[in-house]
């Protein structure tokens, strides 16, 4: 999974490189503008990559919280006095969004989104199963969009739930091998899976 992540982080940068080998050869006007522009690129893809980590371990936090909650409780959440403590505990995790902290970030997420203020959110699917996570996972629809920063869960009532957060292009946060990162966890046993297909 490392050399995975080290893989896409490279090449990234061959991207980067190339782009600004392109910028350099055509910029005679202004020759300063390559190296300028190299170090912008190179700080937004750092800033995006530790947002992104930031996320995960977000996410991380978001399943364990939520498991505990629901196994205190010995099912899901089903009233608003019940939903109310949850939703204010894991609200702490998007208090400080990765994506608009960032100022180059910030920038980028405030000229794609009206709204940058990331939220969670807890809702119910009743055809939540193992086949929809995977659709979600090789083919994510437009429903798993939002604001950058911004988490949810969702769960079917019964026995799994999911947990996804919002990525600064306002997808899901990619996984290792570039698919929407969707934790997927069964609070009432001991399963806990990760979607990485």
């Amino acid at each position: 999974m490392k050399q995975a992540r080290q893989a896409i982080r490279s090449l990234s940068l061959n991207v980067v490189l190339i782009i600004c080998t392109i910028c350099s050869a055509s910029a005679d006007t202004n020759k300063h503008l390559a190296p300028d522009l190299l170090q912008q690129m190179l700080n937004a893809r750092i800033g995006c990559d530790r947002a992104d980590d930031a996320m995960r371990a977000g996410l991380a936090k978001a399943c364990d919280q939520f498991t505990q909650r629901c196994r205190r409780l010995g099912r899901f959440p089903d009233s608003e006095q019940e939903l109310l403590p949850m939703r204010s505990e894991l609200e702490q995790l998007v208090a400080v969004n990765p994506y608009t902290s960032n100022p180059a970030l910030g920038k980028q997420v405030e000229s794609q989104f009206p709204n940058p203020q990331a939220h969670f959110l807890i809702t119910v699917d009743m055809t939540l199963n193992e086949n929809s996570i995977r659709q979600m996972t090789d083919h994510p629809s437009k429903e798993l969009s939002g604001t950058p920063g911004s988490m949810k869960i969702v769960h079917n009532a019964y026995d799994t739930f999911i947990v996804y957060g919002i990525g600064i292009d306002g997808k899901p946060v990619p996984n290792s091998c570039g698919k929407p990162l969707i934790m997927e966890r069964h609070p009432f046993d001991s399963r806990v899976t990760l979607s990485s297909n």
